[in-house]
């Protein structure tokens, strides 16, 4: 990652070249504004859109970053600032957006020195309006050497949280930025149904029902470094649940003993309080527990496995109230032969792994997200690792 020495060099320099006319430059079809200007010195919003009542906003950057500042602010509301993510790369999403509004959003990307002093980059700023048609994301420049990647945690035999990246991800090649995987924690086999909820934030339900949040804070390299010394206790009752896991932005799911899937929002992630935006679970559907393996893959798209071993693809539309609202009047099958995978769960953009029984690591990429179409970008999917099998609760912290 860039030190302050570095960042200053590149700041000089990128603000030379820009003086000059040249400069690396993603450009930008947001309404709002003319093309944008990355320099190398700081994140670069490369993705940003709205659908009239929400705000997605995407952000890369050449090097990883302890953590993001993001704001966003429209015309009679101040500034909000949050933290974010690590990485190089990072996304926030504004719901109940006001219609005929133009939003500013800012990022800007920190390391952190031995003695807790940030030192960030210069701010990244675009522009969108809520009336307008979505923007097509665009590309971040591009880096040799430069690739995206999946973070992936589970349990082995040990109880130990053990992490790895895969950075073959995008073709589903057998690529790793380590040769093995980094043990992150201890304990962890005391708990069930762990799932991410983004942003370092890992959630699991411990014997006693309790639903606890953790921060991991060294993803990004594999360290042993947490934001809190001990997960903290956010809700209890969840032991009554199955097949929890993370839609974003704090929506929880989790299916109850009368097989329907309720819904959650956790409002306390950012320091793990136990505040929540209702007094208790949304009922968003019935019939549930005929799946098993269930996963988001983003944008309220909701993956199962049936009976029958059939992949079957939900896209609840509902999701930002907790309503019964959903995008089709039931599932689309979009696969087969699921039922022979366990661990499944997914890497974002369509990516989906799961372990066969051989124990190999099986990557497959779904290109009818959109749409709940039978379509994939390889006719099967690509094995990306072996001796999974060894360990529990896969799920990934992207």
């Amino acid at each position: 990652m860039f030190n302050s020495v570095t960042r200053a060099a590149l700041a000089a320099l990128a603000a030379g070249t820009t003086a000059a006319g040249t400069v690396v430059v993603a450009a930008s079809t947001a309404v709002a504004g003319p093309a944008v200007a990355c320099p190398y010195d700081r994140p670069c919003i490369d993705s940003l859109s709205s659908n009239g009542t929400t705000v997605d906003i995407g952000w890369s950057a050449f090097e990883d970053y302890d953590h993001y500042n993001f704001r966003w602010g429209r015309p009679g509301v101040a500034e909000t600032q949050y933290e974010v993510g690590t990485g190089n790369r990072g996304t926030f999403k504004i719901n109940n957006a006001v219609a005929d509004t133009v939003y500013t959003v800012k990022v800007q990307g920190c390391d952190t020195d031995l003695l807790g002093y940030s030192d960030c980059t210069g701010w990244h700023e675009r522009t969108i309006s809520t009336a307008s048609a979505s923007p097509t994301p665009t590309p971040p420049p591009v880096v040799l050497g430069r690739v995206m990647h999946t973070v992936i945690y589970g349990v082995n035999r040990e109880g130990q949280l053990v992490e790895y990246k895969h950075i073959g991800a995008a073709d589903g090649s057998f690529t790793w930025a380590w040769q093995e995987g980094k043990v992150v924690g201890h304990g962890w086999g005391e708990l069930k149904n762990l799932f991410s909820g983004g942003d370092g934030i890992i959630y699991g339900v411990n014997k006693a029902g309790d639903l606890v949040e953790y921060k991991h804070t060294g993803a990004s390299d594999g360290s042993f470094n947490w934001a809190w010394s001990e997960g903290r206790k956010v809700g209890h009752g969840w032991g009554e649940l199955s097949n929890l896991f993370s839609g974003g932005n704090g929506i929880i799911y989790g299916v109850n003993k009368a097989g329907d899937l309720v819904e959650y929002k956790h409002t306390g992630t950012a320091d793990g309080s136990f505040n929540w935006a209702w007094p208790e679970g949304r009922k968003v559907g019935n019939g549930w527990g005929e799946l098993k393996n269930l996963f988001s893959g983003g944008d309220g798209i909701i993956y199962g496995v049936n009976k029958t071993g059939d992949l079957v693809e939900y896209k609840h539309t509902g999701a930002s109230d907790g309503s019964f609202n959903w995008a089709w009047p039931e599932g689309r099958k979009v696969g087969n032969g699921w039922g022979e995978l366990s661990n499944l769960f997914s890497g974002g953009n369509g990516i989906i792994y799961g372990v066969n029984k051989a124990g190999d690591l099986v990557e497959y990429k779904h290109t009818g997200t959109a749409d709940g179409s039978f379509n994939w970008a390889w006719p099967e999917g690509r094995k990306v690792g072996h001796g999974w099998g060894e360990l529990n609760n896969l799920f990934s912290g992207n």
